[in-house]
This record gives structure tokens, C-alpha cells and sequence, in this order.
């Protein structure tokens, strides 16, 4: 009896520790953003947010993802350099196992042909993105500069 009782015990410890951890780790996953947001909000606008982690070890994952990687510009930072050409100064801040990690990257984008430029070498160098997904991004961020700058584009 007394050695049933105990598997019951452990099976039970088992559990509970492991919802714990699961219970915190799928709160932290989940609000992270919101918080960061708040924190950001005086100076930078969001202009994207991937959901795109899958992750074995944390099963809730599989059914919807959390918030991997937030995209903000800086407000204070735009300027236009010529006719829909701006300086933009973009945050990414990506969500970590252990932690939040912070890029911050100077460039120019090119509203008109949805294309960011780059001093390479000591010359501006223009990239055209590569996929339907990066033009959807650049889209999105002119219009937050529409927005930001009360500008049409």
C-alpha cells in the first residue's frame, strides 16, 4: 500500500512540476510583446510582428504561436531624404529562449519601389527583397511613416 501511495506521490510531484513550468513558460511566451510595447510606446511605432515558433518543447506552441519577433521604428529618428526615400532607424527585438535580444539597423527604404538602401563599401547600394513576405513588410512600414509623418506616399 504504502509503495502504491508513493508512486502516486511522485507521479503527482511530477505533474505539478511540470505544469508549473509549462503554466509560466506559455505566460511569459504570450506577454512579452505587450509588455515591451508599453515600454516602447512613447518613442518607436510597431510596424511588424512574426508568429512563427513551433517549438517540441513547449507544446502550446503547436496549436498557437507566441509572438517571436516585434519590428519598430523609431518616430523621432525618420527623415525624408528625397521623394519617399527615408532614413529609417529600426528596432527588432526577438524573443529568446532566455531572454529578449535587441538589433537596432540604420537604412534607407524606398517607398516608391519598396527597396532599402545600405552604405556598402563606402557607397549606397540598393536591395530589392526577395520574397512577397519582405514586400509585404516594407509596405507595412511605409504606411506606419504615412502615419507617423501624416504624409501620403
Amino acid at each position: 500500500m504504502k509503495k502504491k501511495v508513493k508512486k502516486i506521490l511522485i507521479f503527482a510531484s511530477i505533474f505539478i512540476v511540470l505544469g508549473i513550468y509549462f503554466g509560466l513558460s506559455a505566460k511569459s511566451d504570450y506577454s512579452w510583446d505587450e509588455k515591451y510595447i508599453e515600454q516602447k510606446e512613447k518613442g518607436w511605432a510597431v510596424v511588424s510582428v512574426q508568429s512563427n515558433v513551433i517549438d517540441i518543447f513547449r507544446p502550446y506552441t503547436w496549436f498557437k504561436q507566441p509572438v517571436s519577433r516585434l519590428g519598430l521604428i523609431e518616430k523621432n529618428s525618420l527623415k525624408e531624404v528625397s521623394a519617399n526615400v527615408f532614413y529609417v532607424k529600426e528596432l527588432w527585438v526577438n524573443k529568446e529562449t532566455w531572454g529578449i535580444k535587441e538589433e537596432t539597423f540604420e537604412f534607407l527604404l524606398d517607398c516608391n519601389n519598396y527597396q532599402t538602401g545600405w552604405e556598402k563599401e563606402g557607397e549606397l547600394k540598393w536591395f530589392k527583397p526577395e520574397s512577397e513576405e519582405a514586400i509585404k513588410s516594407y509596405k507595412k512600414t511605409c504606411e506606419a511613416i504615412k502615419d507617423i509623418l501624416g504624409k501620403n506616399i
